[in-house]
């Protein structure tokens, strides 16, 4: 929903944590690549170690305004040039697919 700022920070959050859980439950191997990205404009690509003591590494970031605006689409990419697809709506992650080594 555009200009809901509960949206960007509850939301995104939340999902954003269940896709990854999903992505290793698949067997995706750390270090993760993700990238977050609106038709809006606004991207967000970080790698994400693996380690709970280590924080994510933002390696690149453009928000609009507004920030990210649904729907978000989501990438994860892994160590084993394994790859996730999803996209995130304000209520839900939409079915992910995944493709390459760790499918």
């Amino acid at each position: 929903m555009a200009g809901n700022p509960d949206f960007s920070t509850r939301i995104i959050s939340q999902i954003l944590n269940e896709a990854l859980d999903a992505c290793l439950d698949a067997g995706m191997q750390c270090p993760l690549i993700v990238i977050a990205a609106s038709g809006n404009g606004s991207v967000i690509v970080a790698r994400l170690s693996g380690k709970p003591e280590d924080p994510a590494e933002f390696l690149a970031e453009h928000l609009v305004p507004e920030g990210l605006r649904a729907p978000v689409h989501l990438f994860v990419i892994d160590q084993e040039d394994g790859a996730m697809h999803s996209t995130i709506t304000p209520d839900e992650l939409l079915a992910m697919s995944t493709a390459g080594p760790t499918q």
